[in-house]
């Protein structure tokens, strides 16, 4: 009776879920056949091994995690307390320096003529400086102008050369 009572409630189950129904099928299939019995089996123990692998992943990452906020925590302590210190000891310095005593200098007044009259003095000397600068690169490009019309020239003069020894 018991036996009955536990199998028809399986069968009920099974019907209300086609998809496991399906699913005990092709296992059922696979058992009698052994070659893809064993593919499954391996697949399965890698897919099995990779979850093994994700989840001890996980764990290493939420350890380190957990393990990094009391160091963490510790150092900001520490900037805390040293930027309240520094802080405090500067203004215990300050209250023990003369207030008469100033060491700030003083902004002195800017004259705009003296600095355009500056802007121009250096635009002139940087317009000089190009002149000369081009003057330079116009003798540059000649010189090796006729560095290569003295090297084709020689270049004939040989090949003439040898056609003359050939014949």
């Amino acid at each position: 009776m018991r036996i009955s009572f536990v199998t028809n409630s399986v069968n009920n189950w099974l019907t209300q879920h086609p998809g496991f129904l399906r699913f005990f099928h092709i296992l059922a299939w696979a058992a009698s056949h052994p070659i893809v019995t064993i593919v499954i089996l391996l697949f399965a123990i890698a897919l099995i091994g990779s979850i093994i692998k994700v989840i001890l992943r996980l764990i290493e990452t939420a350890s380190w995690s957990l393990l990094q906020i009391p160091v963490k925590l510790i150092l900001s302590v520490i900037k805390v307390s040293f930027v309240s210190f520094t802080k405090f000891t500067g203004f215990a310095l300050q209250s023990v320096k003369d207030p008469k005593l100033d060491n700030t200098l003083k902004i002195l007044p800017i004259n705009s003529e003296t600095i355009d009259n500056n802007k121009h003095q250096r635009l002139a000397q940087i317009s000089k400086r190009l002149e000369v600068i081009q003057a330079e690169q116009q003798q540059l490009l000649a010189e090796a102008a006729d560095l290569m019309a003295r090297e084709n020239i020689d270049h004939s003069t040989i090949h003439s050369a040898l056609a003359i020894t050939e014949e």
